[in-house]
């Protein structure tokens, strides 16, 4: 129901010295503020009469509005909680975080990694979306342009990871994995998540392998050709 009246002088929940009873209060109605389905609290009116539909139904409103209101707060609290934990996590982790539209038009989000990663403040990106392709090595560049474009279409790269090269302001050489993912907002449009990791050891790993088997293959052949 969304009020139920109530007697104050013969019910003994409301039997207490706040009730000024000289003042002729003789009827209460109780309205129930439901915020996400629980009875949260109540809007309670005393009256020496007994209120009118107009007034019972537009208390109602007022009621459900301030549940609403409630609501609202509630969820705004556990939005601002849980952004919170997302950002301190992020602020732990070596991966970069990022949240962009599609081709990199525009960023949301770049996780605190990405300065120690691209030797770099995520700040410059933010204002200049396009920034971080500059440092690419020139012979990764088209690949990585294709990527970025084919986050636009109407289905995610058939690789979602890339590996590519880049060149910090130290002109030190890193290695980047990239992996994107799509959001869909319910309007039909979408937004990229993805991850970077920086995999320079393994790539030096994988040439110090790849030149053992060349030096080795080298030296077998040397003395079968003679």
């Amino acid at each position: 129901r969304p009020y139920v009246f109530i007697d104050p002088l013969n019910d003994q929940r409301f039997a207490c010295s706040t009730w000024d009873l000289r003042a002729g209060v003789t009827v209460s109605a109780a309205f129930p503020l439901i915020v996400n389905g629980i009875a949260s609290g109540l809007v309670l009116i005393s009256s020496a009469e007994s209120p009118s539909k107009l007034t019972l139904d537009t208390l109602t409103r007022v009621a459900n509005n301030l549940a609403l209101c409630i609501a609202r707060k509630v969820s705004e609290e556990q939005l601002l909680l849980s952004e919170r934990r997302f950002r301190e996590f992020a602020a732990v982790v070596d991966e970069v975080f990022f949240m962009s539209a599609p081709r990199s038009e525009k960023h949301y989000y770049i996780s605190p990694a990405f300065e120690k990663m691209w030797g770099f403040p995520a700040s410059e990106v933010m204002d200049n979306p396009y920034a971080w392709a500059e440092r690419i090595v020139p012979e990764h560049r088209q690949r990585v342009s294709e990527y970025v474009n084919s986050l636009a279409g109407d289905s995610m790269p058939a690789e979602p990871e890339l590996d590519f090269a880049i060149t910090k302001p130290d002109e030190s050489i890193v290695w980047l994995s990239v992996r994107s993912s799509r959001i869909d907002r319910g309007d039909g449009s979408w937004d990229i998540c993805g991850t970077m990791r920086d995999i320079t050891d393994r790539k030096s790993a994988e040439q110090r392998v790849s030149d053992f088997y060349s030096r080795v293959s080298h030296e077998l052949r040397t003395p079968l050709t003679s």
